[in-house]
């Protein structure tokens, strides 16, 4: 079973490009071992020194709903925002 449950995520690119399945076996692969990268993406969890303008908001509606917050980068630039909550047993 796996540790996270994905409720969100926010894609700033095409699904041509990457899509959402993808994205999240990234964030499944990548949360917890933070040298993982498939393809040259790779995940972190969100800390506030990646701020910026575009994210803001979404980290603002991800943080008041209470939900842990990962971010997929491709050669330093954000590529995704996830949503997440650890699996309560």
């Amino acid at each position: 079973m796996r540790r996270y449950k994905v409720l969100d995520t926010f894609s700033y690119l095409s699904r041509n490009a990457i899509d959402i399945e993808q994205l999240e076996e990234i964030f499944h692969h990548g949360i917890d071992d933070m040298q993982y990268s498939l393809n040259g993406y790779y995940v972190k969890k969100y800390a506030d020194d990646m701020k910026t303008d575009i994210i803001e908001p979404l980290v603002n509606e991800l943080k008041n709903e209470n939900k842990d917050i990962a971010v997929i980068f491709k050669n330093e630039g954000i590529v995704a925002i996830i949503g997440y909550r650890a699996h309560r047993d």
